[in-house]
């Protein structure tokens, strides 16, 4: 996984060199660093066996909703929704709540109002996708 990172952290300093000088390596640097730990999440949910199949949902109320391990068969539509959400498949039902409260401040129409037309639009389709996101999660795990 490191020589993945080496690679990707290569391959950005060469792509922002070649137009912006010594600057843009250490933006560069700097946006690798602060991405390194998601980077690395993401690459190691990649590389493990992906959890296919359908399940029931759980019929747990939100103060005793925990989990240490992923259940072994999630539905595509859930995974997806972790996903949007940026958050691990064996998160607590507060910390979706907060990754849902997260997302949707940054993307929230109303913070893009003043934006392009194109930019509104991106906002409210994000928007969109987050909403349907947190509502498949609160379906599935039952959090209230």
């Amino acid at each position: 996984m490191g020589q993945l990172l080496d690679r990707l952290r290569n391959y950005v300093r060469a792509s922002v060199s070649s137009g912006t000088g010594s600057s843009g390596k250490a933006w560069a640097d700097r946006m690798i660093d602060s991405e390194d730990d998601e980077l690395r999440r993401i690459i190691e949910e990649l590389s493990s066996e992906p959890a296919r199949g359908a399940t029931s949902g759980s019929a747990t109320s939100d103060s005793s909703f925990r989990r240490s391990t992923p259940p072994p068969d999630l539905p595509t539509d859930v995974v997806r929704a972790h996903t949007m959400l940026n958050v691990p498949v064996t998160a607590d039902a507060a910390a979706i709540k907060q990754a849902y409260k997260t997302a949707i401040a940054r993307w929230h129409p109303d913070r893009h109002a003043s934006s392009s037309a194109e930019e509104q639009a991106r906002a409210h389709q994000r928007a969109r996708e987050i909403n349907s996101a947190y509502a498949t999660l609160k379906k599935f795990y039952s959090i209230t």
